[in-house]
């Protein structure tokens, strides 16, 4: 699974207009505001990818691949 894809559904354009609203209130929380944002954004790919590596290892054929 392609990690734009992913990015599009938690929904990263809705984080980043938040992300700047929170730098437009204060300018100072810039750097910790994208920390976070990239914080959270790792999470929850990582919970996708982690979810999908289960499901594709639950769905594999006995003897197709390797």
């Amino acid at each position: 699974m392609k990690t734009t894809t992913q990015a599009f559904a938690i929904a990263v354009p809705e984080l980043l207009y938040q992300a700047v609203t929170i730098w437009n209130d204060y300018p100072s929380a810039q750097n910790p505001t994208m920390l976070l944002l990239f914080v959270v954004y790792i999470v929850l790919v990582g919970i996708l990818v982690y979810g999908m590596h289960r499901w594709e290892h639950a769905m594999r054929i006995p003897g197709y691949g390797t």
